[in-house]
């Protein structure tokens, strides 16, 4: 897997903590394990990706979010 490249198309910290939509999430956004790209981190993403997106409701995003943070 090309962990580099895709370690430099993840955004920054500093774009994530001013983004104004992430805020209703807290300091939850700031721990460092979320911003860790390996093998037990890419598939879990990858499982709450594939289960959220058989979720046929209008707030899939928001639930995909929730469901992403409490994950890690």
């Amino acid at each position: 897997m090309p962990r580099k490249f895709i370690q430099r198309l993840m955004p920054d910290h500093e774009l994530i903590k001013r983004q104004k939509a992430l805020r209703i999430f807290g300091n939850v956004l700031y721990n460092p394990n979320l911003w860790v790209l390996n093998r037990r981190s890419a598939s879990g993403a990858f499982a709450v990706g594939l289960f959220m997106c058989f979720v046929p409701l209008p707030s899939q995003m928001i639930m995909a979010a929730g469901l992403a943070l409490c994950v890690v």
